[in-house]
């Protein structure tokens, strides 16, 4: 309890899952000690956002288990539902953006996962709809992300990746699956834009370094799921582009690139992102 909240959230979040080859058996029992020692409701183990973060963290690692033939114990199944369950009932509707798109995120992975609960796939149906308002909402036309966070702008691309994948594999048909499609493509052209040679990217808003794959990355993750009919390309060379929408100005050239945020609070009900950058630049 003496640690910052931020720190004591990573811990909770169980990102380190995805690792390429996590160590078993420390997996195994930091999942078993984290069931112990955080009963239903305990303060930041149990807020949505972590929830949501650590259930789809989760599922990858069951699921990467099962595909090796190692069974899921019934306790970690058991705390899985019940933390689907409550999300399910704390959805954070009241703080939206980013949050609430990681909440539809969770509860998809969580439902498609336990698809053969009639029940739940019933939930999926509704997320799914709640999924493609919120893309509209939080993805301007222009393809930037509404918070103004290349950072989040590429973990939110990562998101949208994911679910795209898992919901065809899934055989999911629902008009979210195009809003995924739209949002992946003009994203990465957005992401590419706002990023430099060394494929990292602008720092506006809160972004940090290293808080979230770059835009190659990204891209090639697009290009194997080879979305039909997709225009694969990124803008590169000589150019000068304006996002009106998401309030940014880049130009391009062979020598350098200048990235200038435009901008003010975006959206006005949800500023924590904003961190007063307008009128900065990054050369």
């Amino acid at each position: 309890s003496e640690y910052p909240k931020l720190w004591r959230y990573n811990l909770h979040y169980f990102d380190w899952l995805k690792n390429s080859e996590p160590d078993d058996r420390w997996a195994d029992y930091s999942i078993s000690s984290w069931i112990a020692h955080n009963p239903a409701g305990s303060a930041d183990a149990w807020e949505p956002y972590t929830v949501s973060l650590r259930l789809v963290n989760w599922i990858k690692f069951f699921l990467a288990r099962q595909r090796a033939g190692i069974s899921v114990p019934e306790e970690w199944l058991f705390s899985l539902v019940q933390q689907g369950e409550w999300l399910n009932r704390n959805i954070e509707y009241h703080i939206r953006a980013n949050h609430l798109l990681k909440n539809l995120v969770a509860m998809l992975w969580f439902c498609t996962y336990l698809q053969s609960d009639a029940r739940f796939s019933v939930w999926r149906d509704r997320y799914c709809d709640l999924l493609e308002r919120e893309l509209a909402e939080q993805f301007n036309a222009d393809g930037g992300h509404y918070e103004r966070s290349p950072m989040y702008h590429a973990i939110c691309l990562e998101d949208c990746l994911d679910l795209l994948n898992l919901l065809r594999h899934a055989h999911v048909k629902h008009g979210c699956i195009a809003r995924l499609e739209t949002v992946i493509q003009r994203g990465l052209v957005f992401l590419q834009d706002v990023s430099f040679a060394d494929g990292k990217i602008a720092l506006f808003g809160d972004s940090a370094l290293h808080g979230a794959h770059g835009v190659e990355v990204l891209s090639a993750y697009w290009h194997r799921l080879n979305a039909p009919g997709a225009d694969q390309s990124l803008a590169s060379g000589t150019h000068f582009k304006h996002y009106p929408d998401s309030r940014f100005v880049v130009r391009s050239t062979a020598f350098y690139k200048i990235a200038i945020s435009t901008g003010g609070v975006s959206p006005d009900y949800q500023p924590g992102h904003t961190h007063c950058d307008m009128g900065s630049f990054e050369i």
